[in-house]
């Protein structure tokens, strides 16, 4: 069988750049619960954006009962790290912070509503 001719492949220039790794991070610290400053502005955000001050009596299923209680659970969540590398699981989350199903979707509603962004 003949052989068919195949075309020319591209060459794609690869530029590597070298960058320092940590170059403008956040320095790593230690989970700490959120400071009353910090409540203070988040709490003003959640209230805005609806999430967990969701008065509407249409709305379905239990309301939140501690909103800052459920953003601390949250954020401690994603500050988990895997042993085997790279971040934790939801349900390594510590049993003093509820169901890590329950926060894991109160992160997803309120990353719908627009928190995260």
């Amino acid at each position: 069988m003949p052989e068919t001719p195949r075309k020319p492949r591209r060459e794609i220039p690869i530029f590597r750049i070298r960058v320092r790794k940590h170059f403008r991070l956040t320095p790593p610290r230690d989970w700490a619960p959120l400071s009353e400053a910090e409540w203070s502005e988040l709490g003003g955000l959640l209230g805005h954006l609806e999430c967990g001050f969701s008065f509407d009596r249409r709305r379905r299923g239990r309301p939140i009962e501690d909103v800052r209680a459920r953003l601390d659970a949250i954020f401690r969540a994603v500050t988990l790290k895997n042993p085997e590398g790279g971040r934790g699981f939801w349900h390594q989350l510590p049993d003093s912070f509820g169901n890590p199903g329950t926060v894991n979707r109160t992160w997803r509603r309120w990353g719908h509503r627009g928190l995260w962004e």
